[in-house]
């Protein structure tokens, strides 16, 4: 969850104007997918504005009738502005995104006030724009926005937490132990970083050969190949998602190092600026030292891509050639009619990727024993990479599963080895006994 908050504004009605239309086209609404207002009278953006626009001018009036002390400056920007928005893997349904919205109002202690959201969808994310009133409808006054980035941040860790993914770990840091991000200026100039313009094509190779895989037809070899390529393409698709982290911490790194090489020359210049220094001078130095950060940036920026970007070309051209091995004995097990559904799992336990993928994608089992093929069995069976054995597979599982349901009730019925041995050494001690008892009987010895 990302919260991005922009400064205050004056109006109501070219914020929504342009929240519900297309960036520099104001006839058109494609990017809108629906409105929703809060603590409005009416659902239609329009009369909400006006609602808005109605409690801003009335606010010395709300105030007298609120008890509240009138006197003071009129609010001058009455708007407030911010966005929510979720992780491209994230697909939350319109009630999801209002309840955030809500929630995330009620923890700023704004629950109170009017807004109406604007979802868009001319991103890869889910994100819904929130336009608020500043003046509450119930008192008049001003909302207290004080903090509210840092109490933003502790809200979307939160709201990341109770839905079970972290997106961003550094939340959960102490504030003194977050990694400090690059100003925007400076992430702009490392956006080459990002896997956009390299992998984002493999990306989409990947998920235009997924697509056109069969993934309706019958048969246990269809089955086979389509369970193969589901969980070739999440391969790739968490290889994907590695990378972007990669470049993410790259990218800090880069800026750690250049923060670092200029902190003197950055410690100068404000210092310069508190004593007073003549504003030419100060801007005169302050553009010289930017230049030279940036051509420090760009160097490292440079090679830090070329050398992340051999070494990730050589782990996806390593992960092609497996998955094209795969492919290749896929294709010679089924000319010689042999089902793999056993080599496939055997193999998933040797991976990094097993735990999701065996959840993501496991071979369905709803379809009849006469389309699935080779019955699922555990894998290390010595049988299981033989060749000319598939019918035997089947005849030796169905076999060993109605042997076990018919010992099951002879198992519990036999008696264990351990209680009859204990059992003979109890009668054996009872025989002694007995016979020491008929030793002693008789005549008593003559005391003469």
């Amino acid at each position: 969850m990302i919260v991005k908050i922009r400064p205050l504004g004056r109006s109501f009605s070219k914020l929504a104007l342009y929240l519900s239309h297309d960036p520099k086209h104001a006839e058109t609404s494609e990017r809108l997918d629906w409105t929703y207002t809060l603590n409005c009278a009416h659902n239609h953006v329009s009369s909400a504005v006006h609602e808005m626009y109605t409690t801003w001018l009335d606010g010395p009036l709300l105030k007298q009738q609120a008890g509240v002390r009138a006197g003071g400056r009129r609010i001058e920007k009455p708007v407030k502005h911010y966005s929510l928005s979720w992780h491209p893997s994230e697909k939350p349904t319109r009630e999801d995104m209002i309840a955030a919205v809500q929630s995330h109002l009620k923890h700023l202690g704004f629950q109170e006030h009017q807004a109406v959201l604007f979802c868009h969808n001319d991103t890869p994310h889910p994100h819904v724009h929130v336009m608020l009133s500043t003046v509450s409808p119930v008192t008049g006054l001003k909302l207290d926005d004080r903090y509210d980035r840092s109490r933003t941040r502790d809200w979307a860790a939160e709201y990341e937490l109770s839905r079970g993914k972290v997106f961003c770990a550094e939340r959960l840091k102490p504030a003194a132990e977050r990694q400090k991000s690059p100003p925007r200026n400076v992430w702009e100039r490392l956006r080459d970083l990002e896997p956009h313009k390299a992998e984002q094509l493999l990306q989409a190779e990947a998920e235009r050969e997924l697509a056109a895989a069969d993934v309706t037809a019958p048969g246990w070899k269809n089955r086979e190949w389509r369970y193969l390529k589901t969980r070739q393409y999440q391969e790739r698709m968490a290889f994907f998602a590695g990378g972007k982290e990669a470049y993410r911490a790259v990218r800090n790194e880069i800026y750690q190092q250049v923060r670092q090489t200029y902190r003197r020359e950055w410690a100068e210049y404000f210092s310069l600026k508190r004593a007073g220094a003549a504003p030419e001078g100060l801007a005169a130095f302050k553009s010289h030292l930017v230049e030279q950060q940036n051509v420090t940036l760009d160097h490292y920026r440079d090679a830090a891509s070329l050398e992340l970007r051999r070494q990730r070309d050589l782990v996806y051209r390593g992960l092609l050639d497996r998955h094209t091995e795969e492919r290749a004995q896929l294709a010679d097990r089924q000319e010689r009619g042999l089902g793999s559904f056993q080599l496939w799992i055997a193999r998933e336990a040797a991976t990094a990727w097993t735990a999701e993928t065996a959840q993501a994608a496991p071979p369905p089992q709803d379809q009849p024993s006469a389309q699935r093929g080779p019955v699922d069995i555990e894998p290390g069976r010595p049988w299981t990479h033989r060749g000319g054995m598939a019918p035997q597979e089947r005849a030796a599982d169905r076999w060993l599963a109605r042997a076990a349901a018919r010992l099951q009730p002879e198992r519990k019925q036999t008696p264990q080895p351990q209680s009859q041995l204990e059992a003979a050494r109890a009668r054996q001690q009872r025989e002694k006994q007995e016979g020491k008892q008929d030793k002693g009987v008789g005549v008593e010895p003559d005391p003469g």
